[in-house]
Formats: structure tokens, sequence, C-alpha cells
């Protein structure tokens, strides 16, 4: 049953969630008030790419999935499609695009409590709209008459226009071949101003033409939202003020939060490129008029923003940034208020203790711009004794602006390891992997440690190694070598990957289903105890979650500074048919 009618519940869902638009007149109704508008072009066409693709249908034959598409509840849910589609004689397809042909659109006006919401529903035939609002008011009040419910729909007039009121946050017209949904009283009013007597909508806005324009013609989706909310706002001015009364908000945010303060609007689009699905948001700010001094995340013009992404066997996330962490200390009394900049002086002086023959300010001078992140579903740890819950490894490799930087933090990581060598029962060693030095500790299985009766710690060999200008940091020694051998490769290379983008990520499915093998066992006793299967089966069903994870693909993850242009997107990637990712050798 429900594999049969599982598309005209999602199709509907996804109408009644999604908006769209062809052209700005389908923003004629929207009020000019509106800060942010989303809008769905030809839904029909959305919903069967979404309905007909692979992992869609994939996900469907999941067990975990079919359980839930079994209960009862949802199979009620079936029925009421199925009578809809009967009482209206149209399959969901036509009763898409009968109901949104001409696009759906929602609109709100974001910010406070009660923020005003609408929903439209451009149709194609006027009769076939009339008879689905008919036959919704009819199953609506039936449902309140089976559970006798107090409220019951009502219905008034206003400037000659008929509404229903299925509940107080609920509202719903029909004008002509389009269907409104509102949840207040002012907000369909607001429609039906514009309905009867024309007047500005949020078509007449050129930020939205402007943002409109900006985006690919033949997306899927797209949005717009007018960032005067975030530069009028009395706590976002004092949030993102500059020199910064926040130090966390500079540091980990810094020039993106001031792309967004000078921005007019951010707006986003959905759209497909062959096999491959991109979420893009930009915002009509970028590199140009930003103070200098908050260029933290921003590459110089012209100049490698991020290295080539480490990819390692087993590869679940890597990726590559731009951070100026020498900037932060250097430019400290441009970046904070006098008190914030004073504390990063005082800082220093409490740390010197603990910094033997460096301070604070030689490590982040010395430090550079250019690092990358790699995670990964290493399973051999190393260690007989194993441990209860499988942790991936992680390594962080910085390039260095200084090679003293790696004799000043080298000092500092062998104090904190020295800190944690009597608690935690851990030995130092040193082994050399070709000619570079492997410094790592392993922590003692014949010790017993208070506090890990799931014996975590043997997930984990701590290690550092220095390999020309670049530092690494590991979780453990496996992945240290794999990754040296990796460097080496790049450095002898004519050809490096570099990008001008300020970040790059990318999640790999593939190194997901390798983390899953590695807890078979827990994930078979989950699916033997929920679903009260044998052994067999129950392996079956692990082997078809990993072989749906393995194939699902790679997200890659982008923020680029143009001049007048910020770009943060995010690529869906599917592997080809019948081959593997290619992986670093």
């Amino acid at each position: 049953m429900w594999t049969r009618s599982f598309p005209a519940v999602v199709s509907l869902a996804f109408a009644f969630t999604t908006a769209t638009a062809g052209d700005m007149s389908t923003l004629k109704l929207v009020p000019v008030q509106a800060n942010l508008v989303i809008q769905f072009e030809n839904p029909r066409t959305a919903v069967e790419t979404f309905l007909n693709h692979d992992v869609t249908k994939q996900t469907l034959q999941l067990p975990f999935v079919r359980r839930q598409l079994e209960t009862p509840d949802f199979e009620k849910f079936l029925y009421l499609i199925e009578y809809y589609e009967k009482d209206l004689g149209a399959k969901w397809p036509e009763m898409i695009e009968k109901l949104a042909g001409g696009g759906l659109t929602i609109s709100a006006k974001a910010g406070g409590d009660n923020a005003p919401l609408l929903i439209f529903f451009h149709g194609t035939d006027e009769a076939f709209t009339k008879r689905f609002l008919e036959l919704l008011l009819d199953v609506v009040a039936k449902e309140q008459e089976r559970t006798e419910a107090k409220e019951r729909t009502k219905t008034a007039t206003y400037r000659g226009v008929q509404a229903w009121g299925l509940d107080k946050n609920a509202l719903l017209t029909r004008l002509g071949r389009t269907l409104v949904f509102a949840n207040n009283n002012d907000a369909m009013k607001a429609v039906i101003d514009l309905h009867v007597a024309g007047g500005k909508s949020l078509a007449d806005k050129a930020d939205v033409a402007e943002a409109r324009k900006s985006l690919p013609a033949d997306c899927h989706a797209w949005l717009w939202l007018d960032l005067d909310i975030a530069r009028q706002s009395k706590e976002a001015k004092e949030q993102f003020s500059f020199p910064a009364n926040d130090p966390l908000q500079v540091t980990i945010l810094g020039g993106w939060a001031n792309t967004v303060i000078r921005s007019k609007y951010l707006c986003g689009a959905l759209y497909q490129a062959g096999d491959d699905y991109t979420l893009s948001f930009r915002l009509n700010a970028g590199r140009d008029g930003m103070p200098e001094a908050l260029a933290l995340h921003v590459p110089p013009k012209g100049q490698t923003g991020s290295l080539p992404l480490l990819q390692p066997k087993g590869t679940l996330y890597s990726q590559s940034f731009y951070y100026d962490i020498a900037a932060l200390w250097e430019k400290r009394r441009l970046l904070f208020n006098e008190k914030i900049a004073k504390s990063f002086e005082d800082s220093e002086k409490q740390v010197a203790p603990f910094l033997p023959g460096t301070s604070l300010s030689k490590i982040l001078t010395q430090a550079g711009a250019h690092h990358r992140v790699v995670v990964v579903s290493h399973v051999n740890k190393g260690y007989q004794t194993k441990p209860s819950q499988i942790f991936p490894a992680g390594a962080f490799v910085t390039k260095m602006r200084d090679p003293k930087f790696a004799r000043s933090f080298e000092g500092v990581l062998r104090a904190a390891a020295l800190a944690a060598t009597t608690q935690f029962q851990m030995r130092m060693n040193d082994e050399m992997h070709g000619d570079v030095k492997i410094v790592y500790y392993r922590f003692d299985e014949k010790a017993k440690v208070d506090g890990d009766p799931n014996n975590t710690r043997f997930n984990f060999t701590p290690c550092f190694a220095t390999l020309n200008d670049q530092f690494i940091v590991c979780s453990n020694v496996e992945l240290c070598r794999e990754l040296i051998d990796l460097l080496k490769i790049e450095y002898r290379s004519s050809v490096h990957e570099n990008s001008p983008a300020a970040f790059r990520g990318r999640f790999y499915s593939a190194g997901g289903a390798d983390l899953l093998k590695s807890f078979e066992d827990q994930l078979l006793a989950e699916l033997m105890l929920s679903q009260a299967v044998p052994p067999d089966r129950a392996k079956k069903q692990a082997e078809q979650i990993m072989q749906f994870a393995r194939g699902i693909g790679e997200l890659h993850l982008q923020a680029d500074y143009g001049v007048n242009e910020t770009r943060l997107e995010a690529i869906w990637k599917r592997p080809a048919i019948g081959k593997e990712r290619k992986i670093q050798k």
C-alpha cells in the first residue's frame, strides 16, 4: 500500500511546505513589508525529481524507514490521499500541476512574536482549485466532528472576499486560481487589499529582482532575505560592533559577520547541474569595504585561500581553510575594544609559566594562515585492548609562517602531555617514519585508569611531527604516517589543487560506511533487538545500510569572497556508477 501511494504523500507534503515563482508576477499579492520570500519553480518537476532519484528509492527500502511507513497512522494518511485522488479525479502529478502549476510562494516578516506568514498556491485550473478547497473544508469539518473539537471552522467576508478560519492561527481563502494560507488576520487582510485595490507589493522591490537575477535561471528553488533586520537590530549592532565587544565573534566569525552587516540582502538557490545538486547562498557584499583588520578569514586578493584537501584512506571529512592567526595578535588593538585587547596581553603573562622557552605572542605570530583538518574511520588503533566504543581518528595540519613555530608549539604539547601522563598512564615514544620524526604517546594497557570503564583511551595515540613547513598533530600515529606520505607526494607534485576559496570542506559517505563497518557488532545487536529478527536477517539489513551509505556520495562545502559578493555553497556529488572514490596514494 505505502509503496504505491508514497509519491502522492511526498508530493502534497512538499507542496504545502515550499514555494515557487517563475517570474516576479507571483509576488504581486505579497505585502511589501515581507522581508523573507521562498519560491519553488515548477513544483511538479521538483517533486518528481526527488521521488525518482535512486537515493530516495533506496531510502524507502531501508528497514527502519519501512517500519515508519507501515504504521497505522501513516496508512490512514495514505487512504486520505487516495480519497482526494478519487474525489478530484486526478492523480498526484496532475493535482500538483493544477493546484500549483503557476508556482508556490512562502513569504514572511521575520522578527517579533506571531510573525506574519503567508503561503500561496498559484493554480492553473480555477474550477479544480475551487473543488479542492470545498473538499478540504469538508474533510476538516468531519475531523472536527469526529474529535468533538470545541472550535469549528468559521467564515468571514472582507472586501467581498470570503475567508475561512480553520483555527485561530490558520486562515484560508481563494483568489481565483490562487489559494492563500495565512497565520493571522492582518496578514490575510493585507493580501486581500492587494487583490482588490492593488498597491505596492514585494514584486515592486528592486532588491528582490536583483537577487533573483543573480541566481541561476533554472533553479528548483530560491530565497531572498532582507538583512535590514540584522542591520537595524539593537542586539546585532552591539554584537557586530567594531572594534568588537565580543572576542568570540571576531575570533570565530571575523569577516563573515562584517559581510552580513554590510549586505543589503541574502539570497540563495537550489539547482541541479547534471547529477550534482548545489545549494548556494550569496551576500551582496565582499572584501571591498571590509576593514583590513577583520580579514582574518579572507585570503589576500590573488593569493591561495585553501590548500589541497587531505584524503587518506577511509576519509570521513576533510577541510582546508584560511585563517591568519598572527593577525589576531598583531591587530588586537584594532579588532577589540581596549578592555579585551588588554586581556589578551594579560593572558600572555598568565600562561607564561606553562610555555617554557616561548610565549603566547611568539606562537601566534609564528603560526601560518593555511590550515587543514581531516577525520578518518581508522579501525587499527595499534592496541591489543579494544575500546567498547570506536572513535574516528583526526588530524590538524598547519603551514608554518616561521619554522620556529614547530619548536614553540612542541613545547606546549609536551607540557600538556606531561600533565596527563600521571592521570592516564601515558608514556612518550618516538619513531622515524622515513626521514620524519614522530613523537607519540601510548596508554599503558596494563594500567587501570579510573573513569574509563569502556577503555575509550585506546582509540588514541596522540602524536605530532614536522615535515618541511607543515606541522602535524594527530590523534593516532597510524594516521600521522599516512599524512606524512601524502604530504611528501604533495611536495613533489608540480600540480597543486590550491584554491582562492577561503574555506573548502568535504564529507565522504564511503568513509561513513567504513565507520559503520567498524562497529558492525553493535549495529547487528540493535537491529536484532529492535525488530526481533534472527542474526542472518539482521546481517543482511546491516549490509544493506552500509551499501546505501557508501553510495550516497560526497558533500562539497566552499566559501568564496569576491570583490562585491560572498558565496557559501554546498554541492552534493554522486559517485560514478561502478567506481569508488579515488584515494590519494
